[in-house]
């Protein structure tokens, strides 16, 4: 039996090999993502060429710090051979983003269906929720879980794993991730990711594990002190004695039956200092309008009319010092009430109406501020855009279902649903 080994590159990024065979996961190594609201904690500039013979690529899921397109744009000039293994699903296809990156050799890998990739090595994928993927890699006699960043309700996870088997290394994301709605002290959320973390270990029951996907930073002003809440690898390192803290450029080798080797980097990589994000491009007045009238007919035609479950929103437009009362079912306007749920630039107001996965990158972004009380408004928006952005929207769905694909789509994910009517539980421990 053959080790495998597992080098960290940079945030969810990394490279797992058993013998020739080489896999990507997930890079990106430069510049920002999500609209600029993210930044990442380290430079590694050795992760290009780390990564430039790596024999295959697979990306989890849509998101920009997994799937980055212009780190994937220099990879795919740097390895024009890289076999890339696509998610495809019934609600979504990463075939065109992979060729917009300018990949040649794509392969779609479908929901649950376990692939050969060499000689006693194989693959199969989980899918979770909406766009989120794991993927579980053999060979060698060893087992490793990429969980990234799938949140699941517990018991979904112990059968799952009742069904993979005995995982030998759980590699797994650690820290939140998007706009903190609700007001939080940094102690206290730090305290609840890692009961989180223990909560995901206690179902999985990994022989190993290692945190990675939670490397970022918050750059926009609004939300920088969120970064205060965050935790490192450091801090998970004494919960557990099976977590393998490994620094970026950091190698652990596994070999069944022995002690796990672990090869640091030297000198170790420092955390870079954190920068802010600018607003450069305001939106008009008459711009802005025009796209939050075309994003409310999103809203309206993806779940067919039906939107009075979506209280109305009220944005304080920071640089235009004007109000947006946003109501899905009587329309947009301006208002002068004082009062006001969020505020935000034009600029990023504009790339949630009127970009594609806008709501996504604005709530994972986390350009906005939070002003009134009352969050429910603005969570019961983001819920409908993530839904339209994750192709589960009404309209999505009832498509589903006329072409006969729904079932498969239901069926890939019946350790989640069974546990959601079951538990009335949505995530792994306190959601984060």
């Amino acid at each position: 039996m053959s080790a495998i080994s597992i080098t960290l590159l940079n945030h969810a990024s990394y490279i797992w090999r058993s013998g020739d065979t080489t896999f990507l996961f997930d890079p990106w190594y430069e510049g920002t993502c999500f609209r600029g609201g993210w930044g990442l904690r380290y430079d590694n500039p050795e992760a290009f060429d780390q990564a430039r013979d790596c024999t295959h690529l697979w990306i989890s899921h849509f998101h920009g710090d997994h799937l980055h397109l212009p780190t994937l744009r220099r990879i795919a000039a740097q390895s024009p051979n890289m076999q890339v293994l696509a998610n495809v699903s019934a609600n979504f296809d990463m075939r065109p983003a992979l060729e917009k990156a300018g990949f040649k050799k794509i392969q779609a890998l479908f929901e649950r269906r376990t692939v050969s990739m060499a000689p006693g090595i194989t693959l199969t994928r989980y899918p979770a929720t909406g766009i989120d993927n794991m993927l579980v890699l053999r060979a060698g006699g060893l087992t490793t879980l990429n969980l990234n960043d799938c949140n699941l309700p517990r018991q979904a996870l112990i059968n799952l794993v009742k069904k993979i088997g005995p995982i030998d290394v759980l590699l797994l994301n650690f820290n939140h991730a998007y706009k903190l709605l609700d007001p939080i002290a940094p102690d206290v959320m730090k305290e609840a990711l890692k009961k989180r973390f223990l909560t995901i270990l206690d179902a999985v029951r990994p022989k190993n594990v290692i945190p990675f996907a939670s490397m970022h930073y918050y750059r926009a002003p609004a939300s920088q002190n969120q970064n205060a809440s965050m935790l490192s690898s450091v801090d998970l390192a004494n919960l557990d004695k099976r977590v393998l803290p490994l620094g970026f450029g950091d190698e652990a080798i596994f070999n069944p039956g022995q002690e796990t080797v672990i090869r640091k980097k030297i000198p170790a990589l420092v955390e870079r200092s954190f920068d802010e994000k600018i607003h450069t491009e305001p939106a008009s007045w008459e711009e802005l309008m025009a796209a939050a009238n075309q994003f409310c007919t999103l809203l309206k035609k993806n779940f067919f009319g039906i939107t009075f479950w979506l209280p109305p929103l009220k944005i304080r437009v920071t640089d235009h010092q004007r109000t947006i009362r946003f109501d899905a079912t009587k329309g947009i306007r301006e208002s002068t009430d004082n009062s006001h749920h969020i505020a935000a630039h034009s600029q990023a107001l504009m790339e949630w109406f009127a970009k594609p996965f806008g709501t996504d990158a604005f709530f994972v972004g986390a350009d906005f501020e939070i002003i009134g009380k009352d969050t429910n408004p603005l969570k019961k928006l983001i819920l409908a855009g993530d839904l339209i952005d994750n192709g589960l929207s009404l309209k999505h769905l009832a498509l589903m279902v006329l072409t006969l694909k729904g079932l498969p789509f239901l069926w890939n994910r019946r350790e989640e649903i069974t546990a959601l009517l079951i538990n009335r539980q949505f995530a792994v421990g306190n959601r984060t």
